[in-house]
């Protein structure tokens, strides 16, 4: 059974989940906005709604409480918590078309894929500082996934997903014969039900993690009050 969860979305090509506090960001080229709601389509409301051209990868880190995102026209790769605040520009040159955005959180590093050149580069999330995965290279990636050391990623030319050792660079087809895949998901068994600072919050609304703490948020029409736990309605 197919279930509509969001309207009024435009054009959208980045979506990422956040499994810990059961929050879907993403990117609406369309609108110029990063938008934020829960599983169930409550809670929505802009994360970004300024100094965007046409975003488009997302992917979100909940261990470390950050959201980042790729833009296509501003050619930059941005990052802010997960409520939007303490935002600033992670990447700031030398893009040419970012197309899709991974993290390892394992070794904390934010990949992303350059669709115009065809190669895909890594950074440590806290750093400028970059470099590419040479034997990638002439590979058009599209979607991308890491898990540990292991790179999973879609290729629209081949029309193929692909599995990559990022130690030895050894590759192979896990699935081939494919119509234009795009998007890929890892699903692991392995507990990550864990560190949900929103899981006993007492905001009447929303609540967003945010490193080392959470914030609460309200709907659009209404404003946090002054104890900045409740919403009230905007004058």
């Amino acid at each position: 059974m197919l279930i509509y969860i969001f309207s009024g979305v435009i054009e959208c090509y980045g979506l990422s989940v956040d499994w810990i506090s059961n929050h879907v960001y993403w990117t609406d080229s369309g609108k110029r906005t990063v938008e934020i709601a829960n599983y169930d389509g409550s809670g929505r409301r802009l994360l970004v709604s300024s100094g965007l051209e046409k975003p488009r990868g997302i992917v979100v880190d909940p261990i470390f409480k950050y959201v980042f995102w790729a833009d296509q026209g501003t050619r930059k790769i941005e990052r802010s918590a997960l409520d939007g605040t303490e935002r600033r520009v992670l990447v700031p040159d030398g893009l040419q078309w970012t197309n899709q955005l991974a993290i390892s959180y394992a070794t904390r590093r934010l990949y992303w894929s350059e669709s115009g050149v065809h190669t895909l580069h890594y950074g440590h999330i806290t750093s400028s500082n970059r470099r590419e995965l040479t034997y990638l290279s002439g590979s058009d990636v599209f979607g991308m996934a890491v898990f540990d050391q292991v790179l999973f990623y879609s290729d629209w030319y081949t029309n193929s997903v692909y599995m990559v050792d990022m130690i030895t660079g050894d590759q192979e087809t896990i699935a081939s014969h494919l119509s234009r895949p795009t998007s890929i998901v890892i699903y692991h068994p392995t507990d990550l039900k864990k560190d949900n600072l929103c899981a006993e919050d007492t905001c009447s609304d929303v609540c967003v993690p945010v490193p080392r703490s959470y914030h609460c948020t309200c709907h659009p029409g209404s404003k946090l009050a002054a104890d900045g736990k409740n919403c009230i309605l905007s004058e």
